[in-house]
């Protein structure tokens, strides 16, 4: 009878010791978090800017999105060089296409999932010069891929119709271009900004990206995701929490 007792005893402080083990080691494992650093839309620091218009230079700038923590940092071009760029095109009365392009690139360091969304915004100016013609329609295609003007890796765009002689200031977004495959650690990533203009006028156009807002790849915000020790502090909790109803059971 006196050595029941002591196998109760000895119970009862196991079982004590477990809840209390638990108890601890459970909330500490849910509190203990790691983000993944933030992985950055690659940029040589080098953008360019290109128009289909003879005799037309454009300047291009580029600098990093404010990061939201873990997840991807994105990436805004701007015009530089003077706070426009004028395009010159006759088009004899008749619609001529215009293309401005803005692209960067650079070796990726971290991999961004197939899946993942990356918003993107605009805010920019489109004038006729002189103040005659019109700008008949245009599109807006934000573009991601492994070779330069490539879009393997997905695209999104906008579009609009007429514009009038006294310009208009176009702002929108964000809506979400769709990672289509794994972008890998290592790789070259071209991201490449698409204006193109349909336009009637004598002169040419006038387009102004905006250093404050401008063309941007926004940044993503994830979840955290748990680190190795983590995971092991929750395994660890788990087990105690085993031992714990195999006594209760006994």
């Amino acid at each position: 009878m006196e050595r029941t007792n002591y196998v109760a005893k000895a119970k009862t402080l196991m079982l004590a010791a477990a809840r209390t083990t638990a108890l601890v080691i459970v909330p500490l494992a849910t509190a203990v978090s790691a983000h993944a650093s933030s992985i950055a839309l690659a940029a040589s620091g080098s953008p360019t800017c290109v128009t289909s218009a003879s005799g037309s230079v454009c300047f291009a700038g580029d600098s990093p999105e404010s990061s939201l923590g873990s997840g991807v940092q994105g990436l805004s071009f701007y015009t530089s060089g003077g706070s426009t760029q004028n395009l010159f095109v006759s088009s004899s009365g008749s619609s001529v296409p215009v293309t401005m392009t803005m692209g960067d690139s650079g070796i990726m360091a971290g991999t961004i999932a197939a899946g993942t969304l990356i918003p993107v915004s605009w805010d920019f100016n489109m004038t006729p010069l002189s103040g005659s013609g019109t700008i008949d329609s245009w599109s807006l295609v934000f573009e991601l891929g492994s070779t330069s003007g490539g879009s393997d890796y997905g695209s999104a765009g906008t579009s609009g119709g007429s514009i009038g002689s006294s310009g208009s200031t176009i702002i929108g977004g964000p809506i979400n271009l769709n990672v289509l495959s794994n972008i890998l650690s290592g790789n070259t990533l071209f991201e490449t900004v698409l204006l193109t203009m349909n336009v009637t006028t004598s002169q040419g156009v006038q387009v102004t990206v905006f250093n404050a807002t401008s063309w941007d790849f926004d940044s993503v915000a994830s979840a955290s995701i748990p680190e190795p020790a983590t995971t092991g502090l929750i395994g660890a909790g788990l087990a105690f929490l085993g031992a714990l109803l195999r006594l209760r059971k006994q």
